[in-house]
């Protein structure tokens, strides 16, 4: 009898330490093994990051781009990317398109820098620019921008209100007004 008692006392203890450890039942409160799995999760996508993959660990972050090394008279100008992957690393991170000529990784110059000199030295710079979460500065459409946009908040749209003119009436030319916080969202590098 004192055998049924121990066993079932045994039993009773392991019980509990799993629930403890499960959490509550039914009630959709948080356990105590997913809050490990979320912070395991939140490690993995920093590790990830660290050495240069993308979040989950499924690719480098230079391979979701193609690109190529523009030079002006043999010294490298700019690395111009030429296809970026929908939803890849680089695309997600910095927001590149193709057509965009990175100018800047970090600190680190491309022009005259004499550090990037080739295609592959490109890549270990962008792979190690992503692992520090370096900005980019690129020249998009006659503009300088630095990526990633900190805080990035698409503005609300506003639409303009409308005007009517009496017949005979001649237009002139206005701008359009600039929605408040719009420019703050992109920060302008001067060009040398």
């Amino acid at each position: 009898m004192r055998y049924a008692f121990g066993l079932v006392s045994i039993l009773i203890s392991v019980a509990l330490i799993l629930l403890l450890f499960a959490g509550p039942l039914g009630t959709g409160g948080q356990s105590y093994l997913g809050g490990i799995a979320q912070q395991r999760k939140q490690a993995m996508s920093q590790a990830n990051q660290w050495s240069g993959k993308a979040a989950d660990g499924s690719e480098k972050a230079t391979d979701s781009i193609t690109f190529e090394i523009t030079d002006r008279n043999g010294s490298p100008e700019a690395i111009l990317v030429k296809t970026v992957r929908q939803g890849g690393t680089m695309h997600v991170r910095y927001g590149l398109m193709p057509g965009d000529q990175i100018t800047q990784i970090g600190p680190l110059p491309v022009r005259g820098g004499g550090i990037i000199s080739d295609e592959s030295s490109a890549r270990d710079f962008l792979a190690d620019g992503f692992a520090r979460n370096m900005p980019l500065t690129i020249r998009r459409a006659d503009a300088t921008l630095v990526l990633p946009v900190p805080d990035f908040v698409a503005p609300a749209f506003v639409p303009l209100p409308l005007t009517t003119q009496p017949a005979g009436a001649v237009d002139e030319p206005q701008e359009p007004p600039i929605q408040p916080g719009l420019l703050d969202t992109i920060r302008r590098v001067p060009s040398h």
